[in-house]
């Protein structure tokens, strides 16, 4: 049986829906897709310097949770920001 996905509590949707580093040309297919957890995970612990715990409370979600959040936005970005960059 599965769980009900709880409830995330997103303070504020990004006011943007495409980002590129200006004077790079963009190749075909190396586009990358985040989703509102994911840029509201970016927000709280780069941006705003919450530490995940504290960043997971005001999204009410778990720890775990939040911690799978932000690494899977990590993985998806890292390789554009630092090319020849690799997760495991």
């Amino acid at each position: 049986m599965t769980q009900n996905k709880k409830e995330r509590l997103i303070q504020m949707a990004s006011h943007f829906c495409r980002f590129k580093p200006q004077g790079i040309q963009l190749i075909p297919g190396s586009e990358v897709s985040i989703n509102f957890e994911e840029y509201e995970a970016l927000n709280l612990c780069d941006y705003e310097l919450l530490n995940q715990a504290e960043a997971a409370k005001l999204m009410n979600i778990s720890k775990p949770t939040f911690t799978r959040i932000y690494e899977s936005v990590h993985r998806k970005i890292v390789p554009f920001i630092l090319p020849g960059t690799s997760f495991h």
